[in-house]
């Protein structure tokens, strides 16, 4: 039996605007106006007429796309997840001006600003991220693999590309962060780090705590999958095929359960046909660091019947 676990290139490899460059184009052409894409707007958040919390998207997008940018080597927005982890707060936090006649105002409104920064830029990655990844259309995807009616799929992307183009079942498969079909999309980083104590307690409470909620909770995802990895872990699997995932350190955690609850040394490991010699050899260290003790068999090809 074969196990699948594909990352994002595997959509890219099917013609998907699915990068996250292409959430940044996202947020420009909806959200990000042109004129004013390095300009942090105060984070706003109003009130409903039930007296629920309520986002507005532009501002939001903004201030995220903002604070990214700041902090991203790669214009293209490729260290998205990493970036999360490391976005600098004092940028909007430098939005309140001191008042020396009250300063009990100016911690008031420092608490304020916090509390509804917070709450933009989880909604920012959350529904608007969401919000693109619904609007991927793959109407015109085309399969270009043939796959077998037992392999099993954990999946890191959230298009149904297993689902709709190749007929997959769904028992077969494990969105792990969430899905189109599943209404969620989980993003986020993997610092664990307590980043800020440089004001006072509430506020310094409170910018822990956003930096938390951007963080991708793995221990608590590969609980909610418990039952596909139990499946997976009384399956005899006999081959392994990485195809299209990243190897990014915040999701490397899963893959260090799955050799840890499985013997790996009759196993045989493939590989996308993808990366270049270097990258592969980086790859293959990862994986043997991570518990894996099969063979490496070469790159995965297998073609449409």
């Amino acid at each position: 039996m074969r196990l699948f676990i594909i990352g994002n290139g595997f959509d890219i490899d099917h013609g998907l605007k699915s990068k996250f460059k292409d959430f940044k184009e996202f947020l420009e052409q909806t959200y990000v106006p042109s004129f004013n894409r390095e300009y942090i707007p105060f984070p706003n958040v109003g009130m409903g007429k039930d007296g629920e919390e309520v986002v507005y998207p532009n501002d939001a997008s903004q201030i995220l796309y903002a604070l990214i940018n700041e902090v991203s080597d790669d214009s293209n927005w490729n260290n998205f997840e990493d970036c999360l982890g490391k976005l600098n707060y004092q940028e909007v936090l430098d939005l309140v001006e001191y008042d020396e006649e009250n300063p009990f105002h100016y911690y008031y409104n420092l608490e304020d600003i916090t509390r509804d920064l917070g709450t933009s830029l989880l909604f920012a990655i959350s529904d608007i991220f969401s919000e693109w990844v619904e609007g991927i259309d793959i109407s015109t995807t085309e399969s270009k693999y043939a796959f077998l009616n037992d392999d099993l799929f954990i999946t890191f992307n959230y298009t149904g590309v297993l689902e709709n183009i190749y007929g997959i079942s769904t028992d077969n498969i494990c969105h792990l962060h969430g899905s189109c079909k599943e209404g969620y999309c989980i993003t986020g980083h993997g610092d664990d780090r307590r980043p800020f104590d440089d004001y006072d307690d509430i506020v310094s409470s409170e910018i822990n705590g956003i930096h938390d909620s951007l963080r991708k909770k793995v221990d608590i995802i590969y609980k909610n999958n418990s039952l596909f990895f139990e499946n997976i872990y009384k399956s005899k699997i006999t081959e392994i095929i990485f195809f299209g995932f990243s190897f990014g350190q915040v999701d490397l955690y899963y893959i260090k359960q799955l050799f840890a609850h499985i013997d790996t040394s009759n196993i045989k490991l493939f590989l996308s046909v993808y990366e270049d010699k270097n990258e592969k050899d980086n790859r293959l260290r990862t994986i043997n660091c991570l518990g894996f003790n099969g063979e490496y068999c070469g790159s995965f090809i297998a073609k449409s019947e």
